[in-house]
This record gives C-alpha cells, sequence and structure tokens, in this order.
C-alpha cells in the first residue's frame, strides 16, 4: 500500500508540475530580455522490485544433482560449484531496473598451499582451484545451461542479446581503488518493466563455477586434488539496483 500511495504522489507531482509549465504565458509587446529561474530536478522514482532476502552456494565436487529451482519436477545441475537460481521479479510498469554487482572473494582452506579462485576459462586439473561467477538468464532452463557450459573469465554488463555476468577472483591485489579480491560490474543484470500490472517480468540470477579435479589416469601424488569439509569460497555480494529505460 506505501509503494502504491508514494506512486501515486509522485504521479500527481508531475501532473502538477506539467500543469504550472503549460498554464502560465506572458505576452511580451516590446524588444528586451526575459529572464526565468529554471530548477530542473530528478524525478521521484518508486521501484516494484521484489529480490531474494538471501543467497547460498555449493561446492558440488562430487557432481551431485543440484535443484536450480522449487517445481515438482526440478531443473537440476551438477555443475561442480552452483546455488539455486534466484528469481528477481519487476512489477513497475513505468522503469525497467538495472543491477550493479561488487563482490568481494576470499577462500577458506587448511591446506598448506591455499588455492585460489581465479579468473580463467576453467580450473587446472591436478593443481586445486576454482571458477567461480554470478550469472543472470531469463530463465532457469538458461541458468542450467549456462552454469554447465563454458563460464565467462570476464564480467560483462547486461545487453539486448542477453544478461552479463561477474566474474569472481580472489587473487585481486589491494590498492586505492580496490580491496583485496574485489571484482565489480555495472549494469550487470537488467530487468524490463512489466507490460502490465497482472503480468510482471522476471529473470534469475545464480552463482556457478568449476572445482580442479584430478586428471584422469592420473599416478602422480602431486597432482591429486582432495575437496575437504572445511573447504570454502566466501562471497561480500553488494547489489545496487537503480531504475532504467522500459526495455533495452
Amino acid at each position: 500500500m506505501k509503494k502504491i500511495i508514494a506512486g501515486v504522489l509522485a504521479a500527481a507531482s508531475m501532473l502538477a508540475v506539467s500543469a504550472t509549465a503549460f498554464a502560465t504565458d506572458k505576452t511580451v509587446s516590446k524588444a528586451g530580455e526575459l529572464t526565468y529561474d529554471v530548477a530542473v530536478t530528478a524525478p521521484k522514482v518508486v521501484l516494484n522490485l521484489v529480490m531474494p532476502a538471501k543467497m547460498a552456494a555449493a561446492l558440488n565436487p562430487y557432481g551431485a544433482d543440484i535443484k536450480l529451482d522449487a517445481a515438482d519436477t526440478p531443473t537440476v545441475t551438477t555443475a561442480t560449484i552452483a546455488s539455486t537460481a534466484y528469481k528477481v521479479t519487476n512489477k513497475s510498469t513505468e522503469y525497467g531496473v538495472y543491477i550493479d554487482a561488487t563482490a568481494i572473494t576470499t577462500v577458506t582452506t587448511t591446506d598448506k598451499t591455499p588455492w585460489k579462485v581465479e579468473a580463467k576459462a576453467a580450473p587446472t586439473d591436478g593443481t586445486k582451484g576454482a571458477q567461480l561467477t554470478l550469472i543472470g538468464a531469463d530463465t532457469v532452463a538458461d541458468i542450467k545451461s549456462a552454469a554447465e557450459g563454458t563460464l565467462k573469465t570476464a564480467s560483462a554488463s547486461a545487453s539486448t542479446s542477453g544478461q552479463g555476468v561477474l566474474v569472481m577472483d580472489s587473487t585481486v591485489a589491494k590498492s586505492t581503488t580496490v580491496a583485496a579480491g574485489q571484482t565489480s560490474q555495472n549494469k550487470v543484470f537488467f530487468i524490463a518493466a512489466a507490460s502490465n500490472a497482472e503480468t510482471p517480468t522476471d529473470m534469475y540470477m545464480a552463482f556457478a563455477g568449476k572445482l580442479a579435479k584430478t586428471p584422469a589416469g592420473n599416478t602422480d601424488p602431486t597432482k591429486e586434488v582432495e575437496w575437504k569439509e572445511d573447504d570454502a569460497i566466501n562471497v561480500n555480494l553488494v547489489l545496487k539496483v537503480s531504475a532504467g529505460p522500459k526495455a533495452l
């Protein structure tokens, strides 16, 4: 109810501005200067977006089925890092929504040689390590395809051809502009405006990644990759939403 009232008030405010602008004219009968004080202000935007309350992902080195949704016959993935396909719903008919993402990625392990999350095509089998991304798609089936396919190595923004991706990297060095392990991407996802009040627009986002494994037929003990219960990837994720055009 608060959102509806706020939207009505915002619309009333815009109508009042329009009425003021078009209702007052001045007749000029002689040459000279006309002075105007013009205020150009930002509109009061009221979004109506439904986001997940929390997010989590799982390391899945043995390729177990991970449910992407809660359907009676759920879509599953065997990706070695995966999460639920989290739905984002835009109920606004006035605005599309952009989502910016920033992540700080670290690794927890008791290994003598710490492993890393790196931004590369795939982790190197025989050397413990991981690749991790935050992906977006318009359907759960597309999330499954992206999670089980070749993951991106560089972050990218959403476009008319599809959603973007945020690539994690625990090896990023601290500097004056970024924290250690920080990666970010502006406008990584986009959700178009709803076509009407009864038909909201949905998109999905999920964590997807790959874990290094022991090479097939390996006989070298130094190439043995063992994943333990205390191994973990820690992601501090910040999502920023902003109004955008109704559609790209």
